[in-house]
């Protein structure tokens, strides 16, 4: 590009790197500065209007970041951004188009997001540290001083978009998505999880209930902002994207408010131009109020009430996690573990609707895809980062899913044995080998909502004897479960059908000797099975509402007791089926030096299998009236796996396990179609 003068405005206050940042502003393209004055370039002119629009609030947020911060330090953010440095001639047809019309202010980032709200700026100031400009002293206050002035004059905040704008967060039935390609998230859909809560709160004092929202983090001491994600009870009542905001819902009338920060007028020079009220509540089709305006909001109540309880995964509690802002004391119904608002939103969560469910069925089949895309990849000598980097870039490049669900396994050789793989310590580095199993945990995330798959395939694309009577003992304790899925089934008693089936196939192995029903009754089957069956799934990958009061509690014996939820099925719940086999070295050791396990036990076979892995196969379900329906659409049997591996195509054109009851489906609209593949032989 060719080099341009700085950009025509009011210089920042002078810093020590400032020899560096007029050498990185003298660098700025024409196209850049063609943006800051006008969006009526022939480039945009030429789009036609209504084209598709990008979810650009999806592309990411640089951090504002007050004028002292150094220009190359934002540069340098705004660059991980795609768009940044990009002429407007080159950028996508779409891409194009989301600028249309678009007034910049003077002073504006290089690439136009949508409106995100961060914490109130007057907090962040009462806190944060004096700038280098402010300790410097008066010698400094003229320049920061005619900078504020030329802000100030700024209008900054955006004037109401016009209605039936199409792509994300727009005035028509589409409340969220990152283009025609990607799902359309109907507005009714956080309408219909808040009436969901009220329906449960029908016999609840009034008052006013307050939400908190998730506030976004910096690592450590730094200013690094990492990539804010919801809250996940706030996003099921309001689906908001940005953080620092409160929401409050009165009973018994269910009328609801949003309270957003009022951000500082810099705020636009850094991120873009600012909402109005109007306009965010045009975008999450609630009430939008200032933060300032909560106080008097909530004095207007008698009682308020605040989310009180605990998460039975990780012990926390929301009250301590997420406390709504100060100064809403008192909160009515807050001496207990558990209050009522508590048990009615997370029972709410357990149940989900028909536009939930919907949309875990995308998540699901974008997740699918990508673990197909992936299948034929696992081959000798690839890393297991990179089957990770391609799983990630398929679902944000063909599903729009920016974000994971969770930190990806990418399990190979006797890595497959270590359940949660993949973290800091263990990155998915180790090189594939000839004859390694490859398990591959992933899952994407759609507007919070998530899916969570495994695949687990013979490096080289061929089982050998032992790996395929392992991998089909586990594919068996998934159709076991299968055959027991519908309303009134206990979660423990599909656990424990799962546990059976693999303990059959490690007799068949060797591995296991004498009887499996007293094999089993010795718990041994959480050696090679110590986590549960599956868990619930929806905002969380681990979703909410396993281990409620007044239903059944945490097992202790081995394997039980890593079960997620011990619960009776009912229609509308979305759980994980992931039975495994894993041969666990310290599980292993600790078997064969306990009586009433080694006796089940041939210690010379045990051997012979470490270092093996192991399998997990993982689904994601719903549970039906009839029965259930499985929204992963992965290849399952041995012929399925080692067809895709050799490069065969995905989706198959005859269903050769229609046992497994996947239902097949392609994009179509803004959403999936059902796809009719038939039986096979």
């Amino acid at each position: 590009m060719r080099p341009a003068p700085p950009l025509p405005i009011e210089p920042m206050p002078p810093e020590p790197n400032l020899a560096r940042r007029r050498f990185l502003a003298s660098r700025l393209s024409s196209s850049w500065r063609a943006m800051y004055s006008s969006v009526d370039s022939p480039a945009i002119a030429s789009e036609p209007r209504g084209s598709p629009r990008p979810d650009i609030v999806g592309l990411g947020r640089a951090r504002w970041r007050a004028p002292s911060a150094s220009l190359g330090t934002w540069l340098r953010g705004a660059r991980d951004q795609r768009l940044a440095g990009t002429p407007v001639d080159l950028l996508k047809p779409g891409v194009r188009a989301a600028t249309e019309r678009v007034r910049f202010c003077a002073v504006q980032t290089i690439y136009h997001v949508s409106p995100a709200h961060t914490r109130d700026h007057a907090a962040r100031q009462q806190h944060r540290q004096p700038s280098l400009a402010e300790r410097r002293g008066a010698g400094r206050a003229s320049s920061f001083g005619a900078m504020a002035a030329l802000i100030a004059s700024l209008n900054c905040k955006s004037k109401a978009a016009a209605a039936a704008t199409p792509g994300a967060f727009a005035t028509d039935a589409c409340f969220f998505s990152r283009g025609a390609h990607t799902y359309a998230v109907p507005a009714s859909l956080h309408e219909e999880n808040r009436a969901n809560l009220l329906e449960r709160l029908r016999d609840h004092p009034p008052g006013l209930c307050v939400f908190a929202g998730g506030v976004d983090r910096v690592r450590e001491d730094t200013d690094h902002e990492e990539l804010f994600r919801q809250e996940s009870y706030f996003q099921y009542l309001f689906g908001v994207a940005e953080p620092g905001w409160v929401g409050t819902i009165e009973l018994p009338s269910g009328k609801a408010v949003l309270f957003a920060p009022e951000l500082a007028p810099e705020y636009a020079v850094w991120m873009g131009k600012i909402a109005t009220r109007e306009e965010l509540t045009a975008r999450y089709r609630v009430e939008v109020r200032w933060l300032s305006e909560l106080a008097p909001h909530r004095a207007a109540f008698g009682a308020a009430y605040r989310l009180r309880g605990r998460n039975s995964d990780s012990g926390a509690t929301i009250q301590e996690a997420r406390p709504p802002p100060p100064g809403l004391e008192p909160f009515a119904d807050d001496d207990a573990e558990f209050n009522a608002l508590f048990l009615a939103l997370a029972e709410a969560r357990v149940h989900k609707s028909e536009n939930e469910i919907a949309l875990l069925r995308y998540a699901s089949w974008v997740t699918s895809n990508a673990h197909a895309d992936v299948m034929p990849r696992a081959t000798p000598g690839t890393y297991e980062y990179q089957l990770e980097a391609r799983f990630l870039y398929h679902c944000f490049d063909t599903g729009g899913c920016r974000n994971c669900a969770y930190t990806s396994i990418c399990a190979c050789g006797p890595n497959a044995a270590v359940l949660h793989y993949g973290h800091a310590g263990a990155p998915n580095a180790r090189q594939l080998q000839l004859g390694d199993f490859a398990l591959l945990d992933m899952g994407a995330e759609y507007h919070c909502y998530c899916s969570d798959i495994t695949c687990t395939m013979p490096v080289g694309g061929t089982f050998s004897p032992d790996q395929r009577i392992v991998y089909e003992g586990v594919l068996e304790a998934q159709r076991a479960v299968f055959g027991m899925l519908r309303p009134g089934t206990s979660w423990t008693a599909c656990h424990l059908a799962a546990e059976r089936e693999v303990l059959r196939s490690l007799k068949k192995l060797g591995v296991v000797v004498g009887d499996l029903d007293e094999a089993q009754g010795a718990a041994l089957g959480g050696v090679f099975l110590p986590c549960g069956l599956g868990h619930f799934i929806g905002i969380d990958t681990h979703d909410v509402g396993g281990y409620l009061p007044a239903y059944p509690e945490r097992s202790t014996r081995a394997g039980l007791r890593k079960l997620r939820t011990a619960r009776v099925l009912a229609p509308g719940m979305c759980l994980t089926v992931e039975p495994g086999c894993y041969f666990i070295d310290a599980l292993l050791d600790r078997a064969l030096k306990d009586p009433a396990h080694a006796k089940f036990l041939d210690a010379s076979r045990v051997a012979a299998f470490r270092g093996f892995g192991g399998v997990r196969l993982e689904d994601v379900i719903v549970v039906t009236a009839g029965g259930f329906e499985n929204f992963t659409t992965c290849p399952r049997t041995v012929a399925e796996v080692e067809a895709v591996m050799a490069g065969g195509a995905w989706p198959p054109a005859v269903d050769a396990a229609p046992d497994l009851k996947r239902r097949w489906a392609r994009f179509e609209g803004g959403g999936l179609v059902d796809v009719v593949v038939p039986a096979g032989a």
